[in-house]
């Protein structure tokens, strides 16, 4: 896979990530809303954490490549990374 377009669908993900989050906030906590609104925030949860997933998967797969040997740009990798596994430890 071309890592230019990995990179891409990452950010993609990353972008996705924080719309997400800006949607979960406008919804009322889980306890005080009806049934509608506790499906809408599972399906954003789950949304989330499996483009945090692939995130973390991609970005390994950048970092193991030897496709691609600008430092900058694996540290940048490990950035994004590390972010979303500590963000998926603490969910889980």
């Amino acid at each position: 896979m071309n890592i230019k377009l990995t990179y891409s669908r990452i950010k993609a993900a990353d972008e996705r990530c924080d719309e997400i989050v800006k949607e979960l906030a406008t919804l009322p906590p889980m306890e005080y809303c009806p049934e509608e609104s506790r499906l809408k925030t599972r399906e954003l949860n789950g949304e989330f954490i499996r483009s945090a997933t692939f995130i973390v998967n991609q970005c390994q797969y950048v970092l193991n490549s030897d496709k691609f040997n600008d430092i900058d740009f694996h540290i940048k990798m490990e950035k994004f990374q590390n972010r979303y596994e500590r963000i998926l430890e603490s969910i889980s």
